[in-house]
Parts: structure tokens; C-alpha cells; sequence
């Protein structure tokens, strides 16, 4: 996924799974790694400066649902699914998985609550 920082969120500009019609192709897709070395950097800071004082949420910022329509394209995505492409539960078991790697090493930091929900803004063309 080509992403950018928009004002306020992050933008998607290219979708990496526009053209996707197979399980297979689905399965082939490298989904970044959800503990990535960095990637919770901020959080165990923040979690360890403020955890007595503060009810820390941690921040899943996409659902299954907009993650996996922010990979194919909203239309490809809303019409697939409609349709009951096959690739569509493959698709969202992979974001699924990603999903709750983030959430239980949120958990793990010490978060006290989890966030979820839409963030990202997608371009419009």
C-alpha cells in the first residue's frame, strides 16, 4: 500500500490489492509485520510516563473492514464481497491477523482499552 501523510491522517494513494481475484494472490501479498521492531516505540513510552495517572488507550486505528477495502479499493471491495468472491474471507482472515497482532501487544504494553475505528483518508481522484 503507497501511503502519505495528509494533514491530519495518513492517505492511501495507491491500492496494492486493486486488481486481486484470487485466494492465492491474497495469500501472496506480504502484510507488514504487526510487531515490527519501532513500531510500538511511542506507545511503551507514553504507556510507561502516564499508566498511574491516565486511562491509556491504545489506537487500532482500522478495522477489518477499512483496512481490507483500503487494500482493494472500496468499489472492488464492496462489489466482490457483494458478489461472494472467494478471495474476500482470505483477504479479511489476513488483515484479521495483522489486526490482532497490534491489539494484544497494545494489550501486553498495558494498554487499559482499545480503540477502533476509520482514520485514514483516501485521495480522491
Amino acid at each position: 500500500m503507497k501511503m502519505r501523510q495528509g494533514p491530519l491522517y495518513m492517505e492511501v494513494i495507491q491500492e496494492p490489492l486493486a486488481n486481486v481475484s484470487t485466494i492465492d494472490e491474497v495469500k501472496q501479498y506480504p502484510m507488514p509485520d504487526p510487531l515490527a521492531q519501532g513500531r510500538f516505540d511511542d506507545a511503551e513510552t507514553a504507556i510507561r510516563q502516564y499508566q498511574k495517572d491516565y486511562f491509556i488507550i491504545g489506537d487500532l486505528e482500522l478495522t477489518l473492514f477499512e483496512m481490507a477495502w483500503h487494500l482493494t479499493g472500496l468499489e472492488k471491495f464492496m462489489l466482490d464481497m457483494s458478489s461472494g468472491e472467494d478471495y474476500i474471507a482470505a483477504l479479511l482472515d489476513k488483515v484479521m491477523e495483522f489486526t490482532l497482532g497490534v491489539g494484544k501487544k497494545l494489550v501486553s504494553l498495558g494498554v487499559d482499552g482499545i480503540w477502533t475505528g476509520m482514520t485514514l483518508a483516501r485521495r480522491m481522484a
